[in-house]
């Protein structure tokens, strides 16, 4: 379940996290200054964070691959405390 979470939703959903609370912001300073024109959430370019979500997963994906090693079909042992010392996780 925290590893679906890790690897596939947030990178997906970082894009739009990070433009809406740029809008939140650009909304409130606008507020503030009183001059200026509001950014309109009518005018957010979903299908442009749609597809960066897209390209940050695939990036995400790419990299969990390549980094943990291994080949199909061997397993990972995780760490183990034996004899009172912890032996490090590996692939068999």
């Amino acid at each position: 379940m925290f590893r679906g979470i890790l690897y596939y939703l947030i990178p997906l959903l970082f894009p739009t996290l990070v433009y809406v609370l740029w809008m939140v912001y650009a909304r409130y300073r606008m507020r503030a200054v009183q001059d200026g024109e509001m950014p309109e959430w009518e005018r957010t370019p979903w299908l442009l964070l749609l597809g960066a979500g897209v390209v940050l997963t695939g990036i995400v994906l790419f990299t969990v691959a390549f980094v943990t090693g291994g080949t199909p079909g061997q397993e990972y042992s995780p760490a183990q405390l034996r004899d009172g010392s912890i032996q490090p996780g590996r692939i068999e």
